[in-house]
């Protein structure tokens, strides 16, 4: 996520835990996405490991992290792919570390190439660096789940992505999907499954992923007869109610998140204006930028009247004192 990011460009240090249960004490440097000396599988992909970096927005107060990915493969080569960071400083996310049989090829494209990762133009339309997170660990049945902020902004753009502004929108996940290269990792979630229509046991083990299949196999089949926003609004509200009974516990009033998420929903209609908005181009990149933030921030107090500071601060991971600030960003010119 880039709120009020810090510019610092320095090279990430390498993770020498990982470098030691890869290669044991070799040497070895970093490098970026385009490294040439790779250690490929039998299908010419690039194996190793990959795990989401974190690092808060702004070092004194509790704003939301940003996250991106970064990995090593057999052969100690680094990577990191930055999700619109300016900056590859941080810590590894606790919960996101897939060792040794992940397909660094795969996740590298669908971190960084489109229609994977959408251009800066749509940055805040379809999504932050969470969503841009959760892409590349799609086959990782993994997610950036435990940064600060995340709940936030989910109830937003749901776990890869909005796809509200169109069924066929090119940097739609379904797209990105069938663009990617197909995963030669590990035994992990079989997600083109959900495209294709078949199913496994093993897919999706986590019910945030689960909710997201049952999405993409009722928008393949027209499910109810459905439109496709229809179903997409659907989905994310399946998706919020499931992140706050996570959080706030099962026994949470249903009066409270049924407020939630129309609130939630009220706000996302405001949010598609501006998103038609941006895509005519018909408001300057500063009053675009200062009209996302407005919107969020009075989300955010909209979820204050309606929450405790404890249950705000449990279920976003967001201090109930502090707004939310997007000075960083200028999607058009940056």
């Amino acid at each position: 996520m880039q709120l009020t990011l810090k510019k610092n460009r320095n090279k990430a240090f390498c993770r020498q835990l990982v470098v030691l249960l890869l290669i044991g004490t070799a040497l070895f440097s970093c490098s970026d996405s385009d490294e040439s000396s790779q250690s490929l599988s039998e299908d010419g992909h690039v194996m190793g490991s990959v795990w989401a970096m974190v690092y808060p927005t702004n070092l004194l107060l509790r704003l939301a992290d940003h996250t991106y990915i970064s990995a090593i493969d057999t052969g100690g080569n680094t990577y990191d792919w930055l999700c619109f960071g300016n900056g590859s400083e941080g810590d590894e996310l606790s919960g996101t570390l897939t060792e040794f049989t992940a397909d660094i090829t795969t996740v590298g494209f669908m971190a960084s190439e489109p229609p994977c990762k959408w251009p800066l133009e749509y940055y805040l339309v379809i999504g932050v660096c969470h969503q841009c997170a959760n892409r590349a660990l799609y086959y990782t049945d993994k997610t950036v789940a435990d940064s600060e902020g995340y709940d936030f902004f989910t109830s937003i753009y749901g776990t890869y992505g909005d796809e509200s502004i169109s069924e066929s929108h090119t940097y739609s996940m379904k797209r990105c999907i069938e663009a990617a290269p197909l995963w030669q990792g590990g035994t992990t979630s079989s997600a083109s499954a959900s495209l294709s229509g078949k199913s496994s046991d093993d897919d999706f083990p986590g019910e945030e992923k689960q909710l997201y299949r049952d999405y993409l196999k009722q928008k393949q089949t027209h499910a109810f007869n459905m439109s496709p926003d229809d179903l997409y609004s659907g989905y994310l509200d399946k998706l919020f109610r499931m992140r706050i009974r996570k959080k706030l516990g099962i026994d949470f009033s249903y009066r409270t998140v049924d407020q939630l998420v129309g609130l939630r929903n009220r706000y996302r209609e405001m949010k598609m204006t501006l998103d038609r908005e941006i895509q005519l181009s018909r408001l300057p990149e500063e009053e675009l930028l200062a009209r996302y933030e407005n919107l969020f921030n009075n989300l955010a107090n909209g979820y204050k009247v309606i929450l405790t500071s404890l249950e705000y601060e449990t279920l976003f991971n967001l201090s109930y004192y502090q707004g939310i600030e997007l000075d960083d960003i200028l999607p058009r010119s940056r």
